[in-house]
């Protein structure tokens, strides 16, 4: 093959536009041992195409390459379950959502229903009123001499912390 021919042939290879055999023509060009420079660069690829060609599959390559679809079989069932974890819990937290939300309509109107005016006679409200007013007060009372007992103890605190015991 001369220089032209292989010129013309190495640009339709890079374009993608070359037969089977005019590869094999231009692949056994550029494998000669006296190659013009401009071709040179070609030849490592063209090398390592020919290799290629020549190895051969190893014995276990069969079982290798099922254990390899197996284990992505695996993952992709692992996936696919993760995938319904997912969408159960979205389905979980939306309805406890709008069952903690009824709940609390429920209770909401309960509260409605208590907070209604249950008296007719306003004389009747305020002696209930009153009622627990007083009520409250004695609650409130009761707590005031707790706080004053507490304030007897904060007292003998001071004393304790401000006398001097250096005379012990």
């Amino acid at each position: 093959m001369d220089y032209k021919t292989a010129k013309i042939l190495i640009d339709k290879y890079w374009n993608c536009e070359t037969s089977l055999e005019e590869e094999d023509q231009l692949r056994s060009y550029i494998l000669q041992n006296n190659l013009p420079e401009e071709f040179k660069k070609y030849q490592d690829l063209f090398r390592f195409y020919s290799d290629e060609r020549t190895k051969e599959l190893s014995q276990d390559f069969d079982e290798k390459m099922l254990n390899l679809v197996r284990k992505k079989h695996k993952k992709s069932s692992q996936r696919y379950l993760n995938w319904m974890y997912k969408v159960a819990a979205a389905v979980l937290l939306i309805l406890s959502f709008f069952v903690i939300n009824e709940r609390f309509i429920r209770v909401k109107d309960q509260a409605k229903k208590v907070v209604e005016d249950t008296f007719s006679d306003p004389e009747k409200a305020l002696e209930e009123t009153k009622k627990v007013l007083f009520f409250v007060s004695q609650k409130l009372n009761k707590g005031k001499e707790e706080v004053s007992r507490l304030n007897k103890f904060k007292k003998a605190e001071d004393v304790v912390r401000n006398s001097n015991y250096k005379e012990i």
